[in-house]
């Protein structure tokens, strides 16, 4: 049997592990009607034949870094690196000592006053990305306690660039944390590209230059993160307003008993062996009777008054 598109996208989604606000299934679904587009055969057997020789030295992990951005994502005709990244990009946390500067960027045009579209920040190899370091990306000893996540998000937030990708060369995390709303992440791990086709399939999907560039305006990451975040929130507001709603029944249920035991009909917790229910989700009260003789029936008849009779 053929598997659902949303099923499709659940699948790489949970190997992603999305935190916060992300991509959605309906928004996936939207952009990627027919699931995710695979990845180019030749691409895939490069890929695999990378990381059969992939060691721990920086060189090879800096080669490996460059071949997924350049290579895999395209970015190649839109990334700087080093003295290239835009000064403006510079973020000095001064209560920590701490300068905040991507090593790589994803610009709109090759000029001086380029707009980036992705910051790149990149840590030694093996530094837990969503966990507080004990050293920068320096190697320098650093008391701050934000994880490079959060430093990214900082900086993001400082520079206007609303996405970031940090990366120790094998996890590589894409932020998105836009000014004065909630941000959120997601996790590839490239090492194993080689064996979850589909992880290296959204990454490329997801991440790809066409992605920033090749698509309309509503379609590009950015449009789809604040499309998702709008959808969540909508969710949010409708699921609170259901759970006061219940409460209020639930209250309201509670208050009804009280009243009827005042009014001299019987004390409930002590005259009636079967339980009172709530549903909270549609406002109904049901009745589990656990007494034979149906004394609590007849009860209940008397002392609730919920406009109905229970069958005796």
């Amino acid at each position: 049997m053929a598997r659902t598109v949303s099923a499709l996208h659940a699948d790489w989604l949970a190997l992603v592990e999305p935190s916060g606000a992300f991509l959605t299934l309906p928004v996936l679904k939207r952009a990627f009607p027919n699931g995710l587009p695979p990845a180019d055969r030749g691409l895939r057997v490069e890929v695999r034949a990378r990381l059969e020789s992939l060691g721990r030295d920086p060189a090879a992990r800096t080669a490996w870094l460059q071949f997924l951005l350049r290579e895999v994502l395209g970015l190649d005709p839109r990334l700087r690196e080093g003295a290239g990244v835009p000064p403006g990009l510079l973020h000095v946390v001064s209560e920590h000592g701490t300068t905040l500067r991507p090593d790589l960027a994803v610009v709109e045009e090759h000029d001086e006053h380029a707009r980036a579209r992705l910051l790149v920040c990149r840590w030694p190899l093996g530094t837990p990305l969503d966990q507080r370091p004990a050293r920068d990306e320096h190697g320098r000893a650093t008391r701050w306690a934000a994880t490079p996540i959060d430093r990214a998000a900082t900086l993001c937030r400082a520079a206007g660039v609303p996405l970031a990708l940090v990366t120790d060369t094998d996890r590589l995390a894409l932020v998105w944390a836009p000014r004065g709303a909630p941000g959120g992440h997601a996790t590839w791990v490239s090492s194993l590209f080689g064996e979850e086709r589909v992880l290296l399939d959204a990454f490329a999907a997801v991440l790809g230059l066409h992605r920033f560039f090749g698509v309309a305006e509503g379609d590009t990451l950015e449009a789809l993160l604040r499309e998702s975040a709008g959808a969540q929130h909508e969710v949010t507001t409708q699921l609170g307003a259901q759970v006061r709603q219940a409460v209020e029944l639930l209250v309201g249920a509670f208050s009804r008993v009280q009243r009827n035991v005042v009014a001299g009909r019987g004390n409930f917790s002590a005259e009636c062996p079967s339980s009172l229910i709530e549903n909270v989700t549609d406002g109904s009260i049901g009745v589990v009777v656990t007494d034979p003789t149906k004394a609590c029936l007849r009860y209940h008849n008397r002392a609730l008054n919920y406009g109905a009779v229970i069958d005796e």
